[in-house]
């Protein structure tokens, strides 16, 4: 922001350049929050099953936020393309182990009993 500004003259200029960096940042912060909370509440966990579940879960979280934004990563050379498709297996994986919970993990965040006809949630 210092340098753009000092570049432009005018800070809110600046800002506005900056825009698309200054929301992938708040973006960034907010998943960081949200997954301090799930860690936390992991931590906080003492059954080891549900403790497991809830790893993958938060682990399925984590890849698919990277995967989500692999371009931004790609670009500025923080991921390559064959990491971007091994957190794609990745993802492919952590959702296949976690078949087995889909319909209590479901059911833990209060949906509808009427939405959970859904054929992905069938045995």
């Amino acid at each position: 922001m210092r340098v753009a500004s000092k570049n432009r003259g005018d800070t809110l200029d600046a800002f506005n350049t900056l825009g698309g960096h200054v929301h992938f940042v708040a973006c960034a912060h907010m998943e960081r929050v949200i997954l301090a909370s799930f860690m936390a509440a992991i931590e906080e966990c003492h059954n080891a099953e549900v403790r497991d579940v809830l790893n993958r879960a938060c682990s399925l979280y984590v890849l698919q936020s990277i995967f989500e934004d692999r371009a931004w990563f790609m670009e500025y050379h923080r991921i390559t393309a064959v990491r971007s498709k091994a957190v794609d297996a990745q993802i492919d994986d952590l959702c296949r182990e976690s078949r087995p919970q889909a319909l209590p993990l479901v059911e833990g965040l209060g949906i509808p009993a009427e939405w959970l006809g859904a054929a992905i949630l069938k045995d």
